[in-house]
């Protein structure tokens, strides 16, 4: 699990706020030497969700600063219709594995280019998909088919309608 620093202090996991990470960082020690494991399926399904979500806030962002009326649409169209393919990703993830944790505080901004960016998250949901840690049932992979083909429909019209 993550070692996090929040208003409240340093976590690992759920536990506690810790004064300092020394202090959360010792709690981890002692319970990997006495027989934690963590789960890499749920850290990487965490990390994989909320790099969505955060999709979602970088497309609005990119949709908000550009010039074009035909890029801003599409844009528009690409995050409202992402949260909710998003959600419906998480809640069927968790149907299967459980309820995910982890989440981190790590944020970055979008490439400056949508075209860019949308390209680089369907590469990245590619890998994903098709790692161990990534859930192999068909409805989980069609909800991503879906997500590709709306990634794959943003593409065209950013390329091609002005």
């Amino acid at each position: 699990m993550p070692i996090v620093k929040t208003d409240k202090g340093w976590y690992w996991g759920s536990k506690e706020p810790f004064k300092t990470k020394g202090d959360a960082l010792a709690v981890a020690r002692g319970a990997y030497a006495h027989g934690y494991k963590e789960n890499i399926m749920e850290s990487n399904l965490s990390a994989f969700i909320q790099n969505l979500l955060h999709c979602v806030t970088n497309a609005h962002l990119l949709h908000l600063q550009t010039r074009s009326y035909a890029k801003h649409v599409a844009l528009g169209d690409f995050y409202e219709g992402l949260d909710d393919l998003v959600d419906g990703l998480a809640e069927t993830v968790q149907g299967k594995v459980g309820i995910l944790r982890g989440y981190n505080t790590n944020y970055d901004l979008p490439a400056e280019d949508p075209i860019q960016y949308l390209e680089q998250i369907s590469a990245y949901i590619e890998a994903s998909r098709m790692s161990s840690w990534f859930p192999q049932e068909s409805n989980v992979q069609n909800e991503i088919d879906t997500i590709i083909s709306l990634i794959d429909s943003t593409l065209y019209k950013l390329r091609n309608l002005d």
